[in-house]
């Protein structure tokens, strides 16, 4: 879980007086992850695992039929409670507007079946989509499908979660598109429609961490971070709470 390429914000708030630069620079953004405080699957409690992203497609304007972010899977050894802030996404580019992120969760002590999830997170503005969390299943034998609807702020407890019940463990959205008058059952997020299929349900929106029903919890947060070059100078930085911290990185 080392990346010496990283160098993370721990302190409470940091600022620096920005000076270089005429004109703006173009960003870019990463995502870490927190594990939750309780983990619980299949009826048992879940002390460690293996988090694996093994899906990032980005979607905007100049590319909306989509972009993968990924050469390889990314794979993190978690321990549930534990409350380190891991790596998770690199140099995601600021005009993304909805990310799919596709994976699961593998328990290894207790040793269970993987428990899968595919997010959706919209509405995301240019220096990232700010704090949300990750849902899994209760039981192995489904996945948490959810669109999380981040555009209002960046706040952890006022996303919009739309939990999709039916989809599968490798559930894709019927459509993703920014083009105008979309019918069918899905969510409208700025200028994005996410289209759920004939076979699947959406269940009305939960805010914050808070689920529908008893089948999905959260695994875990996750948060922008960025991050400054050196080679432009000192920009204003400041942390996010949840014991994880923010970067910018300029887009090279």
């Amino acid at each position: 879980m080392k990346n010496s390429a990283l160098k993370t914000l721990t302190t409470a708030s940091i600022l620096s007086i920005a000076v270089a630069g005429i004109s703006l620079p173009a960003w870019s953004f990463q995502l870490n992850i927190q594990p939750p405080k309780h983990l619980n699957l299949d009826g048992m409690d879940i002390l460690e695992g293996q988090f694996n992203l093994e899906s990032a497609t980005g979607y905007s304007f100049s590319n909306p039929n989509g972009v993968e972010f990924l050469n390889q899977p990314v794979v993190h050894d978690a321990t549930i409670g534990d409350t380190s802030a891991h790596f998770l996404l690199d140099d995601v580019p600021d005009d993304i507007e909805v990310l799919k992120l596709s994976g699961f969760f593998n328990a290894t002590n207790p040793d269970k079946p993987n428990a899968n999830f595919n997010i959706i997170v919209a509405g995301i503005q240019p220096d990232g989509p700010g704090e949300y969390t990750y849902f899994l299943p209760t039981n192995t034998d489904i996945a948490a499908n959810v669109i999380i609807d981040v555009a209002d702020t960046k706040a952890l407890e006022d996303n919009k979660n739309y939990f999709v019940t039916g989809g599968g463990f490798d559930w894709m959205p019927e459509v993703i598109t920014n083009e105008p008058n979309q019918s069918g059952e899905g969510v409208t997020i700025g200028d994005w429609f996410i289209g759920i299929g004939s076979n699947e349900t959406l269940l009305p929106p939960s805010m914050g961490q808070g689920v529908p029903n008893p089948m999905f919890q959260k695994h875990g947060t996750n948060t922008t971070i960025p991050e400054p070059s050196s080679t432009i100078g000192l920009l204003a930085l400041t942390t996010l709470g949840l014991g994880s911290a923010l970067k910018r990185k300029i887009k090279k």
